[in-house]
């Protein structure tokens, strides 16, 4: 072997390991990303849940009031870290603006390595009010 195929044959492989590695460092980015999106999902998930749950005589008032107050508006995401000023990942946010219908968005916000994040899952209310 010359001194030219085996230096051929060092870039090659340099090449080969430094494009395995990018795709190592790439996924591995990608794998925290997914975690941090599951985690918010499930939070969203759950405290959705308790929205659904929650027995408010079908009186919409009692139903706003309990869901904007402040127990009830915010809650940790573990795993997740708060943006920053908040003291929470998760809120509660309710419009009632409409007279006929109520929409209840769970919402989480992050801040991850590659900035801020957030996901919303909206909901529609409608009873008639007392």
């Amino acid at each position: 072997m010359t001194l030219i195929e085996v230096l051929v044959a060092t870039a090659l492989i340099g090449i080969g390991t430094l494009s395995a590695l990018t795709t190592m460092v790439g996924s591995a980015a990608l794998d925290e990303e997914l975690r941090e999106r599951s985690a918010a999902v499930r939070a969203a998930t759950s405290r959705m849940s308790e929205v659904l749950a929650y027995d408010y005589g079908d009186d919409l008032d009692v139903f706003v009031a309990h869901w904007t107050g402040a127990a009830a508006a915010t809650f940790d995401v573990d795993g997740l870290e708060p943006l920053a000023g908040q003291p929470s990942c998760g809120a509660v946010e309710v419009d009632d603006s409409d007279p006929e219908r109520v929409i209840v968005t769970v919402a989480v916000r992050w801040r991850s390595r590659k900035g801020d994040r957030s996901f919303e899952m909206p909901m529609v209310v409608t009873e008639i009010r007392k």
